[in-house]
């Protein structure tokens, strides 16, 4: 489905500044200079796969020093 930047901003609750910036950023599909949310939304799950390490529950994942810094038992 074709959408003008402001429906488009309509859509996904954001300001028209919001959709020139994703423009800019080349996230949004342009078809004549209208935005092809079909593509788009099929566009952004392609660019967020979960790392096997996150959907495997037997694998392990590492956790630097520096994030463990802090622990919620800590006294600030």
């Amino acid at each position: 489905m074709l959408m003008t930047k402001a429906a488009y901003a309509r859509h996904k609750g954001v300001s028209r500044q919001t959709v020139y910036e994703w423009i800019a950023r080349e996230e949004l599909v342009l078809v004549g200079g209208k935005i092809d949310a079909g593509a788009t939304d099929q566009k952004a799950t392609r660019q967020f796969v979960i790392p096997d390490a996150w959907a495997d529950e037997d694998k392990k994942v590492n956790i630097s020093p520096g994030a463990t810094m802090f622990s919620r038992d800590d006294d600030y």
